[in-house]
């Protein structure tokens, strides 16, 4: 076997090792999305999911651990509005749209609507401190066993689940949201379940 090829392919590769590099790079972009930043343009449709879904998510036995070492039981919420944001500390665009949750959640608290940021870390502590940072005020904790997280297909983040008063899925969110797209979700969700 001739080893001359090998050795001009090891020779290029040598010569050209930062621009291959740089070439590898550029092509994996595109396919790193497990934690996406289309923040730039608030509320553009650009990666945005809308969808509309009747599956309704068992509250039976489901439990949220509050970083405040309260528990929260979904059933008990039966009757609100719930929005779920899934996040992470690790997570840029979760730190960009946190405080359009947050001005959400203080404008729109005494009409029914329960805020929960579910964190998806696997270090409590790194959760903890990242809401610290952030200031933000409404319901965050932990899904212990992930079953909201696989109930609710989140493999993405963020993620944004509005539940109707009734426990289903009312609309679904893949990646950030802006504050003009979340207000005009939250109200027309509001006016639907005003008209039942």
């Amino acid at each position: 076997m001739d080893s001359k090829p090998v050795k001009i392919l090891i020779d290029v590769v040598y010569k050209y090792k930062t621009s291959i590099i740089i070439i590898l790079i550029l092509v994996m972009i595109p396919y790193i999305g497990a934690c996406n930043s289309n923040h730039n343009n608030q509320d553009s449709k650009i990666g945005i999911i809308e969808q509309e879904d009747s599956s309704e998510l068992t509250f039976a036995n489901i439990e949220i651990n509050l970083f405040t070492g309260e528990q929260i039981k979904l059933a008990d919420l039966k009757g609100k509005v719930i929005v779920l944001n899934f996040w992470a500390s690790w997570c840029p665009p979760c730190r960009w749209e946190m405080p359009y949750f947050e001005k959400a959640w203080k404008e729109y608290k005494d009409q029914d609507i329960v805020f929960i940021g579910i964190s998806q870390d696997l270090d409590v502590n790194d959760a903890k401190e990242f809401a610290e940072s952030t200031g933000v005020t409404y319901h965050l904790g932990l899904d212990p066993e992930n079953r909201m997280s696989i109930e609710l297909d989140v493999i993405e983040l963020p993620t944004t689940v509005i539940l109707d008063k009734y426990g289903k899925v009312e609309r679904r969110f893949t990646k950030s949201i802006g504050e003009k797209l979340l207000n005009r979700i939250l109200n027309q969700v509001i006016r639907e379940q005003d008209n039942e």
